[in-house]
C-alpha cells in the first residue's frame, strides 16, 4: 500500500481540441499508362522511378506526363498527401470502378481527386462514345460515394480536345455537381515540350495536376481563382493555353467569356498583374445551383463527414423522452452541442459565416426510432466581381 499522498490523474478531451485536418488529402487517377500499380506518396521524390520527367529531348510518353502532373500537384502544394493510381490500357474498368478503389485504398480520406483520361474526347457527340457513356457512370459514382459510402469527394476530370473552342459545349445542363472539367495548360516550360515531342498525339497534357496541387492547398471556403493567393506560373504557365494547342494570347475574349459560361475551368492572365491563375472553380452544373463551385461542395463536405464523427457514436443509443413521450431538454441539447461543436470550429476557421440548428423535440422518437436534426449552413462569399462605381464631381462630399 502506497504512502497517503494528494496524487493528480491527467484526463484527457477537456479542451475540445480536433483532429489535424485531412482536407489536403488526394487522389490522382492516371488511364492509358504501360504499366498498372498504385502509390501514396508526400513529395514527387517518392514517385517510382519507372515515371520520369521529360528531358527536352526524344519522344515524351504517358509516363512522363505522370511525372509531370505529379510534380505540378507538389509545386503548388508542397504539403499535400497524394495517393495515385494508374491503370494499363488493357486493365481498365468500363464503370471507372478504379475511383471507388482509390477511395477506399486511401481509408475514404481523398478530398478531391483528379481523373487524367484519354479516352474521354471533350468534343465527342456520338451517343454511344467512351465520352457521352463516361458522363453517366461518374455522375452515379460521385453520388454513390458522397451519399452511401460517406467519402464524399470532388472530381476534376482531364480529358483530350482537338477542336476549336467555340466548339466545346456548355457544361451547365450536365447536372454534375461532383464534377469539374478542365481544358487548360500551360503553352511553355515542361508542358509544352512534352506536347510537342508526343510520340502517341492522341494523349493531352492539360493543367491536372497544377488545378488539384492548389485545390489541396486552398481551404475548403477558398476558390482556386483568388488571385492573392494562388498564383500558378512559375517555369510553367508563363504563357497559359488550353489543351488544343492555342495559347491565352490568341482567344479573343469573346470565346474566353464563352468557355466561362459554359463552366470549364482554365488558366488565365489578368491586366497589370505577372501572375497567371485559373478563371474559377466552376462545376459541371447550372450557375444557379447551390453546388456550382468547388468551394460550396469541400465546404458542405467538410461539414457532412464532421458532423457524421461526432454523431456516430450516438447510433443506436437511448434516447429519454418524457411521460407524452416527446424529447427531454438535456436530450435535445446534448444532440444540438456535438453539432455545435464541429461547425463551431469551421466558422472560427473561417470556413463559415454562420449556422443554425434545429430538433423538433415534439418529434415521435418511440414511433419512428429516427431522430430528425435540421442544420442550415451559411457559406463564405465569393468576390467573383468587384464593381467600382468612379467619376469627377466637383467636391469631394
Amino acid at each position: 500500500m502506497s504512502l497517503n499522498d494528494v496524487t493528480f490523474d491527467r484526463t484527457i478531451g477537456g479542451l475540445g481540441r480536433v483532429s489535424p485536418s485531412e482536407d489536403h488529402v488526394s487522389g490522382m487517377l492516371f488511364y492509358e499508362q504501360d504499366t498498372s500499380g498504385e502509390e501514396e506518396i508526400s513529395s514527387i521524390e517518392e514517385l517510382s522511378p519507372k515515371f520520369t520527367p521529360y528531358s527536352n529531348s526524344g519522344e515524351s510518353n504517358a509516363k512522363n506526363i505522370l511525372y509531370y502532373h505529379v510534380s505540378e500537384f507538389f509545386r503548388m502544394n508542397p504539403s499535400g498527401k497524394l495517393f495515385v493510381k494508374y491503370v494499363a490500357s488493357g486493365d481498365r474498368s468500363t464503370d471507372y470502378s478504379e475511383i471507388k478503389e482509390l477511395q477506399f485504398k486511401s481509408g475514404r480520406k481523398l478530398r478531391q481527386l483528379g481523373v487524367y483520361d484519354p479516352e474521354i474526347d471533350l468534343g465527342e457527340t456520338d451517343p454511344g462514345s467512351h465520352t457521352q457513356i463516361a458522363w453517366p457512370s461518374l455522375q452515379s459514382l460521385t453520388k454513390t460515394l458522397n451519399t452511401e459510402e460517406h467519402a464524399p469527394l470532388s472530381m476534376m476530370i482531364q480529358g483530350k480536345f482537338t477542336g476549336t473552342l467555340s466548339q466545346l459545349s456548355d457544361l451547365s445542363g450536365k447536372e454534375s455537381r461532383y464534377i469539374s472539367v478542365l481544358i487548360g495548360e500551360s503553352a511553355t516550360g515542361q508542358a509544352s515540350a512534352i506536347k510537342t515531342n508526343l510520340k502517341d498525339n492522341n494523349l493531352p497534357v492539360g493543367c491536372l495536376g497544377t488545378a488539384l496541387g492548389t485545390l489541396s492547398k486552398a481551404l475548403v471556403h477558398e476558390n482556386i481563382a483568388w488571385v492573392q493567393k494562388f498564383n500558378i506560373a512559375g517555369g510553367e504557365y508563363d504563357v497559359p493555353g488550353f489543351i488544343n494547342g492555342d495559347r491565352y494570347d490568341e482567344v479573343t475574349k469573346s470565346d474566353l467569356d464563352d468557355l466561362n459560361t459554359n463552366r470549364y475551368i482554365f488558366a488565365i492572365k489578368h491586366t497589370g498583374d505577372p501572375g497567371t491563375y485559373f478563371n474559377d472553380s466552376h462545376t459541371a452544373t447550372k450557375a444557379v445551383d447551390d453546388y456550382a463551385y468547388i468551394e460550396n461542395n469541400r465546404t458542405i463536405d467538410k461539414a457532412i463527414r464532421n458532423i457524421r464523427t461526432s454523431l456516430l457514436p450516438q447510433l443506436n443509443s437511448p434516447l429519454r423522452v418524457d411521460r407524452e413521450g416527446y424529447l427531454f431538454p438535456d436530450t435535445v441539447k446534448y444532440f444540438e452541442n456535438l453539432v455545435k461543436k464541429t461547425l463551431d470550429q469551421m466558422r472560427n476557421d473561417g470556413e463559415l459565416s454562420d449556422y443554425a440548428i434545429g430538433i423538433d423535440p415534439y418529434q415521435r422518437v418511440l414511433e419512428t426510432s429516427e431522430l430528425v436534426i435540421s442544420t442550415r449552413l451559411v457559406p463564405r462569399g465569393i468576390a467573383r466581381s468587384i464593381d467600382v462605381k468612379i467619376g469627377f464631381a466637383t467636391n469631394a462630399e
